[in-house]
């Protein structure tokens, strides 16, 4: 049986879609009906890999910390909106944190940047990846927080959670949750939620987060879930 990747699999869906506009419209309008294809285009993502700079996040036994994985992901996660056309804009792209050096409270202040970012990208919804902790090793699983009266980032949530589930682990009871403390909740104006990818304190799924090809997984439920939000909501 021939197996196709993911990549080239969003290729081929997007070179279909290429055919079907120019057999509809008789002619090859060059880039510009190609992009309008896409099932993202016009859409501008943001993607918050949580933590950053001293901020390691959580971490579990092995070596690599909540921040690394939450920006390996987060690059992963940009690649597939990317292909679909959406344009993204990361709050960090490597390892550096945002607080200002000077900065008495600096994780308020890399809130506090990452709010700004937020409310001047002119963004559709945001998306902030996050590895989960507790002390009892025995809880596993992803969760998606959603912002609190907010009826579109309960949507994204609900979307993104079933995804999950299918994706990583049938198993997984978890449901999308309201969050009503969570700063960038607080003070965004946008749709966004809070992926919890899994729990570095379970030491089976710690193994599996450092996983590149699980990695991939996550991202791909994200993508997933992000396209059948619109999707659901260019049907209104």
């Amino acid at each position: 049986m021939l197996k196709i990747s993911r990549e080239n699999l969003i290729i081929l869906v997007l070179l279909i879609l290429l055919v079907i506009e120019v057999i509809n419209n008789g002619c090859f309008k060059a880039k510009q009906t190609f992009t309008h294809g896409l099932p993202l285009s016009n859409k501008v993502i943001i993607i918050d890999a949580g933590h950053g700079g001293k901020d390691e996040g959580t971490s579990g036994k092995l070596k690599k910390t909540e921040k690394v994985i939450n920006l390996e992901v987060t690059l992963k996660l940009q690649k597939y909106l990317e292909q679909s056309g959406a344009y993204v804009i990361l709050t960090r792209a490597d390892s550096s944190g945002l607080h200002d050096e000077g900065a008495r409270n600096k994780k308020m202040s890399d809130l506090s940047k990452r709010k700004d970012i937020i409310n001047n990208s002119y963004a559709d919804i945001m998306l902030s990846i996050h590895q989960n902790n507790f002390s009892e090793a025995k809880y596993n699983g992803s969760q998606v927080f959603y912002k609190s009266n907010c009826e579109e980032s309960k949507k994204i949530a609900k979307h993104i959670q079933t995804e999950m589930k299918y994706i990583l682990n049938k198993n997984n009871n978890r449901v999308e949750k309201e969050n009503k403390e969570y700063y960038l909740f607080k003070n965004s104006k946008i749709p966004n939620v809070l992926i919890e990818c899994g729990f570095l304190s379970n030491q089976s799924e710690e193994i599996k987060l450092n996983d590149d090809e699980y990695q991939e997984n996550i991202a791909w439920a994200i993508y997933k879930g992000v396209l059948l939000y619109y999707n659901n909501f260019q049907k209104k």
